[in-house]
């Protein structure tokens, strides 16, 4: 990845077989280094938009407990964790729901909109490091997201949702075989044959 004012060195690969990859927090934290260089390094923490229940993480101990063949079933709780349950489900641990940056490393959280408005991570960079540094955190996320959505995004247009001329023949023959096939059903069903649309009456089938 290249810029105008150099090169953003990558941090070592999270996995290195078959293939070496990266995490979506080594990227940021990539970043992060490249445009703090020569200057102390960030530390952020800050709540994010998206909800706790969006990342099903269960932080109450000692609600399940695993049987001898590893499933889960429901465990009684005792007199203390009972009294204690409404206190642990008020106190809810850190998870990716609550941004965490420590020395320009993201710990924990996600990127989201909560982090573009006060206090959050382009905040303190502009507090810490200047307009100029905010500036360039701002145009290297732009990339890097764009980037992201030209690799793996998808767009519809209007085109997209316009049927050709010959897909429309072949749904108004599909429609039509379909009644056919409805009508069929319908007669062998109640046993009767010579069944029409124009109102003639049946004729019952011979037993």
């Amino acid at each position: 990845m290249f810029n105008y004012e150099g090169t953003v060195l990558p941090l070592l690969p999270a996995i290195w077989k078959p293939e070496r990859l990266w995490t979506g927090k080594q990227v940021i934290t990539a970043l992060l280094n490249h445009i703090t260089r020569g200057s102390p390094p960030v530390t952020v923490e800050k709540d994010a938009k998206i909800p706790h229940d969006f990342f099903n993480c269960k932080n109450v101990e000692g609600e399940y407990k695993s049987d001898k063949d590893g499933q889960q079933k429901e465990k009684k709780p005792n007199k203390e964790q009972a009294t204690n349950k409404e206190k642990s489900k008020e106190k809810e641990e850190h998870d990716e729901n609550h941004l965490l940056i420590y020395r320009n490393n993201l710990v924990r959280g996600v990127i989201d909109k909560a982090q573009f408005g006060d206090f959050g991570l382009v905040h303190t960079v502009q507090e810490f490091y200047g307009s100029d540094t905010a500036g360039k955190l701002l145009s290297v996320l732009s990339h890097l997201f764009t980037s992201y959505l030209q690799m793996h995004g998808f767009t519809c247009g209007v085109d997209d949702l316009l049927l050709l001329e010959s897909e429309d023949t072949k749904m108004m023959d599909q429609r039509e075989s379909c009644e056919d096939v409805g009508e069929k059903v319908y007669s062998d069903f109640i046993k009767f044959k010579d069944v029409k649309r124009n109102g003639m009456p049946f004729s019952r089938k011979p037993t």
